[in-house]
Formats: C-alpha cells, sequence, structure tokens
C-alpha cells in the first residue's frame, strides 16, 4: 500500500484539497527565513517583516516564482502574508532594503500570520477539508485535530524518501496513520492560500488530501 501510494504521488497532481504547481527552488546557505505582509506599490513588491519596521522590496531568483506572487494577487488579493527565504546579500535585516525571493513556504490572506503561537515550535502543519482535519507535528510527537473529536496526540517516524519527498507513520493505541508529503505547491481549496507541500494522509484506511509548511523548527 505504501509503495502504491508513493508511486501515485510521484507520477500525478494530488487533486481535491490542493492543486499542484512546480517545486520551489532550493535555498541556498546565504538564504534567511522571513514572515511579513508583503503588498504592491507602483508596480513594485514590498514585505514588511515581522520583526521590523525596515520595508524590503522584493525581486524574484526566477519567473516561476514571481508568476507564483502574481498568481496569488489577481485570484485572492492584496495585501498577504507570507513565509518566505531570501537572500539580502550579506546585510542583516535592519540593514537591507532589498531581498531576492529563493522560495516561499506560504502565501495567505487569512489563518495563523505574525502572531501564531505555534509557530516557534512546529516542525509541520498540515490541514485539509471536506472533511475538516489538522495535523501538528512538533518534537515531542504529533496532534491530529478533526471537527467533533478530542485531538489525538501520537508518536511517530519521520523517513525521507527519494525525490524529495517525505513519510511520517504512526501506530498506537489502534491507530494508524501514514503521511505523505510532497514538494510540490498546492493551493487550499477553501482560503485561496498558497503552501510549498501537498500532502495526503491515511487515517485508519481513510484518504484525505491536503496542504502544508514547514514550521520553524524545521528550515
Amino acid at each position: 500500500m505504501r509503495q502504491l501510494i508513493y508511486a501515485l504521488l510521484a507520477s500525478l497532481p494530488l487533486l481535491t484539497a490542493c492543486q499542484s504547481a512546480q517545486q520551489p527552488t532550493e535555498p541556498s546557505h546565504q538564504d534567511e527565513r522571513i514572515q511579513g505582509t508583503i503588498s504592491q506599490d507602483a508596480g513594485h513588491w514590498y514585505v514588511q517583516p515581522c520583526s521590523t519596521k525596515n520595508r524590503l522590496q522584493l525581486s524574484f531568483a526566477n519567473a516561476q516564482i514571481e508568476e507564483t506572487f502574481n498568481s496569488f494577487a489577481r485570484q485572492q488579493g492584496m495585501p498577504a502574508f507570507v513565509d518566505l527565504r531570501g537572500d539580502l546579500n550579506n546585510l542583516t535585516l535592519e540593514q537591507a532594503t532589498h531581498i531576492t525571493i529563493n522560495s516561499f513556504y506560504r502565501i495567505q490572506l487569512e489563518g495563523h500570520a505574525c502572531d501564531d503561537p505555534d509557530f516557534a515550535k512546529l516542525i509541520l502543519r498540515v490541514h485539509g477539508n471536506e472533511p475538516f482535519w489538522t495535523l501538528l507535528l512538533g518534537s515531542d510527537g504529533l496532534l491530529l485535530a478533526q471537527p467533533g473529536q478530542q485531538p489525538l496526540a501520537l508518536p511517530y517516524i519521520e523517513e525521507q524518501l527519494p525525490d524529495g519527498f517525505t513519510y511520517i507513520s504512526s501506530q498506537a493505541d489502534q491507530e494508524q496513520l501514514q503521511l505523505w508529503l510532497s514538494p510540490q505547491h498546492c493551493t487550499d481549496s477553501m482560503s485561496g492560500a498558497f503552501n510549498h507541500l501537498s500532502a495526503m494522509l491515511d487515517w485508519n484506511g481513510h484518504i484525505f488530501n491536503g496542504c502544508g509548511h514547514y514550521g520553524a523548527k524545521r528550515e
């Protein structure tokens, strides 16, 4: 079953809860992760980081990343919250006036933003719709939440697979969970948020699709 689902993920785009696009550019050693509010002004992109008052003008490492931002602006509007990686040209965040975007984790109009209380301790957040579900992954275990049910805490095992895929599994208290993560951009079917990971969850034999992004504990 595991090999079959991995083969499907590797060859086909995920459907229902997410729409897939090209993989993000791999970050370089000079990249810095920044969260903040993006906006457009006089034809230019800007980001206002959460941690400083210094607004940065954006440029893009390649046309695919720029089109992702333009596509979000066309579909969802501006301003929006963004979680990204970029090159500050060897300057500190306080010194810089410009950043070159090499990859992003998420772009969204609603949901957890600069005030997210869980971000610093999270490895991963994954979510899906119809039915709604959320999976939070931390160093102490995972937490699966579904409407009308008590959140379920479980231990887990993580494996890195070829082509950038990740496999997470848990089996405890007669519960079986398997999660496959694909490095493909994913659009949330309800909020319109862009995420850098597509996900497939097998929960006790029931399959759910969703989107995800890494937290501060996973760079």
